[in-house]
């Protein structure tokens, strides 16, 4: 099953939809809109494609420069760095360097060329072996088809942060697509990421867990799906988003329950947090 949240998909091969004056202004992180969008045939001969797209939200102003390029970097690092979506800041040892596999200074455009050269030269190599090893190939094959997705939205900020969520989705066969979530959380005084550790005082962790334990139950038993839970003792995985409501945390696709649950979210208050704050 394919994925049908991207707005209807471009037929041409190659669309590209920059949006320099779609600019969103806060009191925050400036951005702007960068979308694109290409299809990829596998060969002249065959009918079999890769669809990637681009809908990212990239920091361009609204704080210091200095903080400015450690968003930017880490963002960056996350979508386009081979370490994946944890890249840059999944703990406090290499929050500080940032250590992205990427050329920060290259232009954002040239950097999206780059990934789907990376993406596609894969997906040839990859197909090819594969059809060595089939012995019907001239009709369509489905499992050679592959998507990729990739989003960034900037949330509004609060208490001197502003958080970004990263979503990939990849297709690359089978019954379904899968589908990845994660929150960045900055500081707009110096655009560092801030961690769990960062965000609540020290021994928060006890408390943290049956906080979101309890809303977990909570969520269930108001949407339904108390009975399809098969990890109750979820613990703060550290993949977080802020907003002026509260402290969201992100659970993907398997952690809690099965695969047709997706990915769940569990939102907590700044009042329910208050007592194990940092700041």
């Amino acid at each position: 099953m394919k994925r049908k949240s991207f707005s209807a998909l471009l037929s041409a091969s190659a669309i590209m939809l920059l949006l320099p004056l779609a600019c969103c202004k806060r009191m925050g992180i400036e951005t702007e809109t960068i979308k694109e969008e290409r299809t990829i045939k596998l060969s002249d001969d065959r009918s079999e494609s890769m669809t990637i797209g681009f809908d990212l939200e990239i920091p361009t102003g609204g704080i210091k420069d200095n903080a400015l390029e450690n968003v930017q970097e880490c963002l960056i690092g996350n979508l386009f760095g081979d370490g994946g979506p944890d890249t840059c800041g999944s703990s406090s040892a290499d929050r500080d360097g940032c250590d992205c596999t990427v050329d920060s200074d290259a232009d954002i455009k040239d950097m999206i060329d780059q990934h789907i050269a990376r993406l596609a030269a894969e997906y040839r190599r990859e197909s090819a072996e594969l059809l060595e090893t089939l012995e019907d190939t001239d009709s369509e094959l489905g499992c050679l088809n592959r998507e990729f997705f990739y989003t960034a939205r900037f949330g509004e900020p609060f208490r001197g942060l502003q958080s970004c969520v990263v979503e990939t989705y990849s297709y690359t066969g089978g019954a379904h697509g899968s589908t990845a979530r994660t929150g960045l959380c900055f500081s707009l005084t110096d655009g560092r990421r801030v961690l769990e550790n960062d965000l609540f005082r020290h021994g928060y962790k006890e408390t943290l867990d049956k906080l979101l334990r309890a809303r977990l139950e909570s969520k269930a038993k108001s949407e339904g799906f108390a009975d399809s839970i098969f990890n109750r003792d979820i613990e703060a995985n550290g993949n977080f988003y802020i907003s002026p409501e509260g402290v969201n945390y992100i659970y993907g696709q398997y952690e809690i329950g099965p695969y047709s649950l997706g990915i769940i979210e569990l939102d907590l208050s700044w009042d329910e947090l208050e007592p194990i704050l940092a700041r």
